[in-house]
């Protein structure tokens, strides 16, 4: 599922991303393009109760650079290694 950041920061979290709360059985793992950004994403999941929430370090380029094949969905960009 993805969920815009700036939505994050707002006082009420959609269902779907609800569902996934403190699951021992789930994981939620944020992307940013700047992990900078995302580890203040993170921070507002930590503040609203969260405890299975994770920050893909690097962000979403250097995992793109890595694991091409991981990345899927519409319009999904290609990175070149560096």
């Amino acid at each position: 599922m993805s969920f815009p950041g700036p939505r994050i920061k707002q006082d009420k979290t959609i269902p779907q991303l609800f569902q996934y709360r403190n699951k021992e059985d789930k994981i939620i793992i944020l992307y940013h393009f700047d992990e900078k950004r995302g580890i203040e994403y993170v921070n507002h999941f930590v503040e609203k109760g969260y405890d299975n929430v994770y920050l893909l370090s690097g962000g979403i380029e250097a995992f793109g650079q890595e694991i091409q094949e991981g990345l899927e969905g519409k319009k999904v960009p290609v990175f070149e290694k560096k």
